[in-house]
């Protein structure tokens, strides 16, 4: 069974800048690529809600409005940062609490988010090369 196209519940690290440490958070991804050879780490990009939206990219952050993604099992209105790939370790995503299959129930979504993330690759590898 292929999870990509599929949206987990994750644990995920961050900086607090308040306690100045790394500490981890549950946060939604979707999962973009499965493992590649042997490896056991997916890619996956962000679901965040952005509480603070000055740092909302209308270039690479898609917004997904739980009234209009029914299907979906978010409580909050979020957005899905393209522009912000990581990888996540097998152990770390919690495959019994799948929140939603945006590929196959959303697939005009899934790949607006997959062409802004080629968007955003372009721009990088466009950038190294100068």
């Amino acid at each position: 069974m292929s999870y990509v196209g599929k949206i987990y519940p994750s644990v995920l690290q961050f900086y607090d800048v308040k306690t100045k440490s790394q500490r981890n958070k549950s946060r939604p991804v979707l999962i973009i690529a499965e493992p590649i050879g042997k490896d056991t780490e997916y890619t996956v990009l962000p679901v965040s809600t952005l509480l603070n939206r000055r740092f909302y990219d209308p270039r690479y952050d898609v917004q997904i409005k739980v009234e209009n993604f029914d299907k979906l099992r978010l409580t909050k209105d979020c957005f899905i940062r393209s522009h912000k790939q990581t990888t996540v370790y097998k152990a770390n995503i919690d495959f019994n609490k799948l929140i939603g299959d945006l590929k196959n129930d959303y697939p005009d979504c899934f790949y607006d988010i997959l062409d802004k993330l080629e968007k955003f690759n372009g721009e990088i590898q466009a950038c190294a090369k100068r």
